[in-house]
């Protein structure tokens, strides 16, 4: 850079500050303690989301700033959402207060959290003290009853709309643009959940239909369990004691290692003599995302940024050493033999 002194150029070098002045929101799933872009989950089981919003340093200029969260076959908890300071969510912040400096709103099965006050159309100071730092929002959501159990898997979307253009108030005649209203722009992230669904066929030698057989379903935390009694000592997960179907179903179950157990077998045939292991519900899923850092334009004209797309997934299991990899199916067949009446003498 340089001044006027008397008419001389005074050449002088500067260091400046560039400070980004875009937001930012990224959307994770908590799964074993980590935060990820999928996971799996069960039915009535708490699914754990943290969306981290990157507040920009003219946050106290703009009249738009809000989440709005868009979740598929999932319903968002709002009274578990919370803000905290730092990505672990462990420091939760107490100076930014519930309908004082944010407003949480009922959007279908998501929720709008909006950061701008109705009545001055601006942040709060408190709020405008976290302009260039990143805010996290910790909730809970669970599976509907309608959750795709496929690898279309049920996502939830976050959208961070804001204020892009910035102009001069109407009184202010001297400069350009006087009262024009302020542009507005979006950007988007998504993570995804699974979740599965199992069917057991019961059948003869001969692959006909068994109908009298009782099962009882059961989740542990170790592969290759043989006893009974270690198996009992997991969570039951589903009983089934119709002795009218040879088709046994259990929905919305997250991958793991299960076992069935056999309580009682088709009148004339025996009962299973040790419990069935069901392997492909171990599960190993992987989604494909398509990633981009470019806004275009929307059909309504509206500058957007949706980060992450997912292109597909699969559902992988391995049933020993020398079959890995094998694809997912959801159906496992378990056969019964006859039994014989020893002879009366």
């Amino acid at each position: 850079t340089y001044t006027l002194s008397e008419g001389v150029e005074n050449k002088k070098s500067a260091i400046i500050t560039v400070k980004n002045e875009r937001p930012d929101v990224e959307k994770k799933v908590k799964e074993d303690n980590n935060w990820q872009e999928d996971a799996d989950t069960k039915a009535d089981k708490e699914i754990e989301y943290r969306v981290k919003v990157s507040v920009p340093g003219n946050i106290a200029k703009l009249n738009t700033f809000k989440i709005t969260d868009t979740p598929e076959n999932i319903i968002d908890d709002l009274n578990t959402i919370k803000l905290y300071s730092n990505k672990e969510c462990t420091q939760e912040i107490n100076n930014l207060i519930k309908d004082t400096d944010y407003k949480i709103t009922k959007n279908d099965d998501g929720f709008i959290l909006d950061f701008i006050k109705a009545d001055t159309s601006k942040v709060t100071d408190a709020f405008a003290g976290y302009a260039n730092k990143d805010i996290y929002v910790y909730y809970n959501a669970k599976l509907t009853n309608n959750a795709a159990t496929t690898v279309n898997g049920n996502p939830n979307t976050v959208k961070l709309d804001y204020s892009n253009g910035i102009y001069p108030k109407s009184n202010e005649t001297d400069k350009p643009n006087p009262g024009k209203e302020q542009d507005h722009a979006y950007i988007e992230d998504k993570a995804v959940v699974y979740t599965f669904k199992f069917t057991i066929k019961k059948t003869d030698k001969d692959s006909n239909e068994l109908k009298g057989a009782n099962f009882a379903l059961y989740k542990c935390d170790n592969a290759g369990l043989t006893s009974e009694t270690e198996i009992k000592n997991g969570t039951k997960v589903k009983e089934w004691t119709d002795e009218n179907i040879s088709t046994f179903e259990a929905d919305k179950l997250e991958a793991g290692y299960y076992y069935v157990i056999e309580t009682k077998a088709p009148e004339g045939y025996n009962l299973l003599t040790k419990p069935v292991e069901i392997k492909e519900l171990n599960v190993q899923y992987k989604t494909e995302w398509t990633t981009t850092s470019t806004f275009g334009k929307d059909e309504n004209g509206a500058w957007h940024l949706v980060k992450r797309e997912k292109t597909s997934a699969t559902f992988k299991y391995d049933k020993d050493a020398s079959n890995t990899g094998l694809n997912f199916t959801g159906v496992q067949t378990i056969v019964n033999k006859k039994g014989f009446v020893l002879p009366v003498t």
